[in-house]
């Protein structure tokens, strides 16, 4: 009960660009477990779109200011400076956070340095952001979920063997990385 009032939640905060995001994503991925041809690319395409929108919009996004009011003074009363430049640092964890996730999905080399620096640096960040603006914050609960469901993700792909990743995904690549190992 407690995870669907989550989901729930998740997707009363999110835009309507994230949802479409977060979307495509979940398409491209089923379109990747099936597989069809293309779906690599409309995954990459569509966590590279989510990951752009965290980094150069998240401030905006995670402050509740839409894509008009960006450029618009009046949308940030009430905001302070130290709420903005810690939503650069957040947007910026979780566009790492998710493509991290991708290089993971996809068995590109280097997804367990991904994977280390961009879970730690979104754990560093919202240990801060904790520190700073308490816990009873809405604006820290944003953030919070956020970062919480992709580390969750982040970590359920990297405790999964690279095997089991192979057969889910259909990655001839990864297949042959696993089944032939130098050596023997």
């Amino acid at each position: 009960m407690i995870v669907c009032f989550h989901i729930v939640f998740y997707l009363t905060v999110m835009s309507r660009l994230e949802k479409t995001l977060v979307l495509l994503c979940v398409i491209g991925l089923v379109l990747k477990m099936i597989p069809l041809p293309g779906a690599a690319f409309m995954t990459t395409l569509a966590v590279l779109g989510l990951s752009l929108v965290y980094v150069l919009f998240g401030f905006a996004l995670l402050n509740g200011i839409g894509l008009r009011g960006v450029f618009s003074r009046s949308s940030y009363k009430g905001i302070g400076t130290g709420r903005i430049i810690a939503s650069i640092f957040v947007g910026y964890v979780l566009g790492c956070l998710v493509f991290s996730i991708l290089f993971r999905v996809m068995a590109w080399p280097g997804s367990a340095v991904m994977f280390y620096s961009s879970v730690g640096s979104a754990i560093f960040v919202l240990i801060v952001c904790c520190i700073a603006f308490g816990r009873a914050s809405l604006y820290l609960k944003h953030v919070f979920v956020r970062a919480g469901i992709a580390i969750f993700i982040n970590v359920v792909l990297f405790v999964t063997p690279l095997s089991t990743l192979s057969k889910v995904f259909k990655n001839p690549y990864l297949d042959r990385t696993v089944v032939h190992q130098p050596g023997r």
